[in-house]
C-alpha cells in the first residue's frame, strides 16, 4: 500500500495553523503569544526571544497564592521575512520550548505558551487563526503587552475586525516518495482551518533521503594498563549498532569508520579525517562504549581509550576534545551516543517528549548538535541496558523517518526501569557547537 502526504498552499502555511491574512498592507507580521492562567512557579520569570532577540518576558503565577491570577498576551512585531524562531527561557536562561514561523509580511499567527506544561506534552502550541482571534478579542487591555510599544494602537484596531470569510481557491498537493501532484480545492465560504490527516504525518522528504550518514563506532573493553580494568561488552555493543545502522538504516559500511579498541590517536586519526571528508550535506553519528572517566577537579569527563595510563590524564580522551571536533566538523546534524560519563558543562539536557514534533522537513532544515547518554556522571554498569534497548528500538521502528528525540523518548524509561543502579539516560544539545534547534533523523532502508 503506498502512502501519502497532503500539504497545504494557499491561504495556509504547510504545518503552521496560526497563520491568518491581515487586514492591513503592513510589510510586518505579528505575532500574539498568550501565556495561559496555568500554575508554575511564581518566581520564574520567562524570557521570550524573536531569533537571538529579547522582545519581552511573561511571569509565572501560582493560583494557590495570586489573589487575582491573569492571562497575559505578547504581540510581537516581526520585521523579517522566512523561518523565525520564538524561543522561550526560564530565569536561569534554560530553554524551555521553541517554534519556527515562516513568517510572511501581513500575517497574523496565534500561539499559546503553557508554563504548567507536563512531561510529553510541548508548552508552546500553534493555534488555528480563529481560535486565537477570538480568545485574544477577550482579554482585557491591560492584560496585553507590546513589543514594540508603538505597534499598540494598530493591534487595538485589529483585534475588534472580523477574520475575512477564506472563500479563494486553495491547492492541495499530494505526494508520496515516487511522484507528486496538484490538486485544486475550492472551502466553503468562511472556513477559517482545515484539518487534514495523513498516513505519513511527516511531509514529503525525499531530501533527506538522498543525503549520506556516516558513522563513527568506537568500543573498547581491552586495556593495556593492567591497573584499569577490562570490560567484557563494550565491543558487542559497538557491533550490535554498527549492525542495525547498516541492516535497517541508510548508513553505507564505506562510510562508517568502526574502531576496536582503539588508542587514542588512532581516535583523533578518526575524527581528522570526518573533519576534512563531511561536508554540510551530510550526517553523523559518533557512538562510544568503554570506559568512562569524570574528574570532579577539573570538572571534565573523559573517555578511556586503549592505551590510557591510570592518573595520566594526557593519555585520556577529554569531552573538551571530543566539543572542539563535534564544532568543527562541517556536518548537517551530528548525533553523539556514548554509553559513559559526558561533562555536564557542555551538555544541556532536557526532558525529550513524547509526542516530540514529526515535521520532518522542519527538523532536517536547521543544523544540530545533540547528545544521548547512558547515565549522568555515575559511573554505568558494563553490561549495558541503554545499548540495549537502543538497539531493540531501532530494530522495531516502523517509521520510514525517526528524529533522535523521539527515539530517545521510545527508550528512556525501559532504561530506567531495568538499569541496576537506577540509570538515567540523558537527552540534550551539546553546547556552543553550533546547535540550531534542528535534530538528526534516522531514515529506514526501504
Amino acid at each position: 500500500m503506498q502512502r501519502w502526504t497532503l500539504l497545504l498552499f494557499g491561504f495556509f502555511l504547510v504545518g503552521l495553523p496560526a497563520g491568518v491574512i491581515a487586514q492591513t498592507d503592513a510589510d510586518y507580521s505579528l505575532i500574539y503569544l498568550h501565556r495561559l492562567k496555568k500554575s508554575t512557579n511564581a518566581g520564574i520569570t520567562y524570557r521570550v526571544f524573536l531569533n537571538d532577540q529579547n522582545v519581552g518576558k511573561l511571569d509565572g503565577i501560582n493560583l494557590a497564592l495570586s489573589d487575582n491570577p491573569k492571562e497575559v498576551w505578547l504581540v510581537i512585531k516581526c520585521t523579517q521575512s522566512g523561518t523565525v524562531t520564538l524561543r522561550i527561557n526560564d530565569n536561569r536562561n534554560n530553554e524551555v520550548d521553541r517554534t519556527f514561523i515562516e513568517a510572511s509580511p501581513g500575517m497574523h499567527y496565534y500561539l499559546a505558551f503553557d508554563p504548567a506544561a507536563g512531561f510529553g506534552v510541548k508548552p508552546i502550541k500553534k493555534l488555528f487563526a480563529q481560535e486565537g482571534h477570538d480568545a485574544f478579542r477577550e482579554v482585557s487591555q491591560n492584560d496585553i503587552e507590546y513589543f514594540p510599544k508603538g505597534i499598540r494602537k494598530q493591534v487595538l484596531a485589529d483585534r475588534v475586525r472580523d477574520l475575512p470569510p477564506e472563500t479563494e481557491n486553495l491547492t492541495v498537493n499530494i505526494a508520496n516518495e515516487e511522484k507528486t501532484q496538484d490538486i485544486d480545492f475550492h472551502p466553503d465560504s468562511g472556513r477559517t482551518g482545515i484539518k487534514m490527516e495523513t498516513k505519513t504525518g511527516t511531509g514529503f522528504t525525499p531530501g533527506v533521503s538522498a543525503k549520506k550518514f556516516f558513522a563513527l563506532i568506537i568500543g573498547v573493553e581491552e586495556y593495556q594498563d593492567p591497573e584499569i580494568n577490562d570490560l567484557d561488552q563494550p565491543v558487542k555493543d559497538a557491533r550490535s549498532f554498527y549492525d542495525v545502522l547498516t541492516s535497517y538504516y541508510t548508513f553505507d559500511p564505506q562510510n562508517i569508520a568502526y574502531l576496536v579498541n582503539p588508542k587514542r590517536e588512532e581516535m583523533t586519526k578518526a575524527l581528522d579525517k570526518l573533519v576534512e571528508k563531511i561536508t554540510p550535506d551530510d550526517n553523523l553519528v559518533i557512538f562510544y562504549a568503554g570506559h568512562g572517566h569524570w574528574d570532579e577537579k577539573l570538572k571534565q569527563g573523559y573517555w578511556l581509550p586503549s592505551d590510557a595510563r591510570s592518573g595520566d590524564r594526557g593519555s585520556w580522551f577529554s569531552n573538551a576534545d571530543l566539543k572542539t571536533y563535534i564544532g568543527g566538523i562541517n556536518a548537517r546534524h551530528t548525533l553523539l551516543i556514548t554509553d559513559a560519563c559526558f561533562g555536564g558543562g557542555i551538555f544541556k539536557t532536557r526532558e525529550a517528549f513524547q509526542d516530540a514534533r514529526t515535521d520532518i522537513q522542519e527538523l532536517y532544515k536547521y543544523p544540530s548538535r545533540k547528545a544521548m547518554t547512558s547515565g549522568t556522571l555515575n559511573v554505568v554498569p558494563d553490561k549495558s541496558v541503554f545499548i540495549e534497548y537502543l538497539v531493540k528500538r531501532l530494530k522495531e521502528n516502523p517509521e520510514k523517518y525517526l528524529p533522535s528525540e523521539q527515539l530517545f523518548a521510545s527508550f528512556k524509561t525501559a532504561v530506567i526501569n531495568n538499569s541496576l543502579n537506577n540509570q538515567i539516560p540523558q537527552f540534550g544539545e551539546i553546547r556552543e557547537t553550533g546547535d540550531e534547534g534542528g535534530d538528526f533523523i534516522f531514515v529506514k532502508k526501504q
